[in-house]
């Protein structure tokens, strides 16, 4: 008889193969092969001042991340400040990275854990394929693409929007919950991991929640119209009431804080134009991005960028070529469904997700009638964009699996590590990390010598106001300065305390200088 570890480690190597090979390839992909490169930032304006802000008070406190920030002595001088009028999201996440910051920094802590969620993705996507008995080349071959899509590569240094390994499970319990097959005692096995992942996505970022809630409901929608068996839905009833429970209490303060009318939860109002700005453009999908690889497909990337109107957050969704092929199999293959309905051969679920997603998010969808009624928290909804790269690509290597089975193993090794290559080659951003890790290190040398200066005049524990006043946390842009940028100091900083939101106290609101 085989031992368990026996038995085990040729189960799960496949796996642990993939996690591996995603990991090294965004290592060698952003050439992190050094101490300092993994302690340099490449970029330090915008939303990462944010992420490296936030890993630094966790540093200092781990417990803030899951307290909500709820008081910092180091920020908004003299007074202290407050963020509980702003919803702080995926606080377990903050929680370790300040944890691991206490050991490397927040620069190397937030790759650290960029690089983790890279190869979690790819892993997630992998172990939910294996489970609909792909092959294990196919298997790979479409979670590295899915990892190392523009999505992840974009949005990789909030730590937020790439924890997506929830997603392939969350997908595969709506389908399941939509078949009209009877429902199977294995069925049971999953309520464990409905409850996992429910729980994640609860205390992870709210886009998440209202994204998976709206697949949820298109799911429970298709469950009555098929009549499936009611205890199909028992997995997602628990993820929906885990998922529900878990976002209440981590965003408890907010919540109250907006019941109470306590002042500064207006700052999440959003209003209608940004519904607008940042929905879901289908063509956000299929153009190339101006840093594409090839000259002709950059151009064409450019001048989109250039002719369009609403320039919300372009090029995150781009899916490759592979994906568009993806996205375009799966519109054909369902159009040729509806033309030619048989019992056997149903529109794919994949494709009546992407077309619910798009109704949704699209410009003028349903985000933006939301918005129009006042439920304006979530104006980007072209952040769904992530679901149609996981559509397209089980659509594509799910074809692509099926064909080559009756072939000889050999020529689907062949293909797959072939495709995979080009895929992900053709896919990937044409980045210079190194000049980018150059330009941020003289910007923080540069704020280093200010803090000194600072330092030395006024006491290493001196007291900044500084000017422009900004609330926290999204001010929009005052003059040139962007939002976040008065991090930088206390970026650079071990003991000043630095002005940043309104005080603590509502009573001492009134005595700050206006905003210049």
């Amino acid at each position: 008889m085989r031992s368990a570890t026996h038995s085990f480690l040729p189960r799960w190597l496949p796996a642990l193969l993939v996690f591996t090979a995603a990991a090294l390839l965004w290592v060698g992909y952003t050439g992190r092969w050094t101490r300092e490169t993994w302690t340099t930032a490449e970029d330090y304006a915008g939303d990462p001042g944010e992420i490296y802000a936030r890993v630094r008070l966790a540093m200092d406190d781990p417990l803030q991340p899951l307290l909500g920030y709820s008081h910092s002595a180091r920020l908004a001088a003299p007074f202290g400040a407050d963020w509980g009028p702003y919803p702080i999201s995926d606080a377990p996440t903050f929680a370790l990275a300040g944890l691991l910051g206490r050991l490397v920094g927040p620069v190397a802590a937030v790759n650290l854990l960029g690089c983790a969620l890279i190869a979690a993705a790819a892993l997630s996507f992998f172990v939910c394929v294996r489970r609909l008995r792909w092959r294990p080349e196919w298997a790979a071959c479409a979670a590295l693409l899915f990892a190392f899509s523009n999505y992840h590569l974009r949005w990789l240094v909030t730590l937020s929007f790439v924890q997506t390994w929830t997603l392939p499970p969350l997908l595969l319990l709506c389908a399941l919950a939509a078949r009209p097959a009877p429902t199977l005692h294995s069925h049971r096995r999953l309520l464990p991991l409905a409850a996992a992942l429910g729980l994640w996505l609860g205390l992870g970022n709210p886009y998440f929640v209202f994204f998976a809630g709206c697949l949820i409901a298109g799911a429970v929608a298709l469950h009555r119209l098929r009549r499936a068996p009611w205890a199909r839905l028992a997995p997602l009833a628990l993820l929906t009431a885990t998922m529900g429970l878990a976002l209440v209490l981590g965003h408890w303060a907010f919540i109250a804080a907006k019941l109470g009318g306590k002042t500064g939860t207006d700052q999440f109002d959003r209003g209608y134009t940004g519904a607008e700005l940042y929905a879901l453009k289908p063509l956000d999908l299929v153009v190339p991005p101006e840093d594409h690889r090839s000259h002709l497909l950059r151009d064409l990337g450019r001048i989109y960028a250039s002719d369009t109107a609403l320039k919300g957050e372009p090029f995150y969704n781009y899916l490759g070529l592979l994906g568009v092929a993806g996205l375009a199999l799966l519109a054909f293959t369902a159009l040729r469904r509806i033309a030619r309905p048989t019992a056997h051969h149903r529109v794919p679920e994949a494709a009546l997700g992407a077309l619910w997603a798009g109704l949704l998010a699209t410009v003028g969808g349903g985000t933006a009638a939301l918005a129009l009624a006042g439920v304006d928290w979530f104006r980007a909804s072209n952040r769904i964009g992530v679901f149609f790269s996981l559509w397209a690509l089980f659509t594509l290597f799910g074809v692509l699996h099926r064909a080559t089975l009756p072939r000889p193993r050999w020529l689907a090794l062949a293909l797959a590590a072939l495709l995979g290559a080009a895929g992900w080659f053709e896919q990937t951003p044409w980045f210079d990390h190194s000049a980018a890790r150059r330009r941020s290190g003289a910007a923080i040398a540069a704020d280093r010598a200010t803090v000194a200066a600072l330092e030395q005049a006024a006491g290493p524990r001196a007291m900044v106001f500084q000017l422009p006043f900004v609330p926290f946390p999204e001010a929009g842009r005052t003059g040139q300065l962007a939002d976040y940028q008065h991090f930088r100091p206390f970026l650079a900083s071990e003991h000043l305390r630095l002005s940043l939101r309104r005080p603590a106290q509502p009573g001492l609101v009134g005595r700050q200088p206006p905003r210049a």
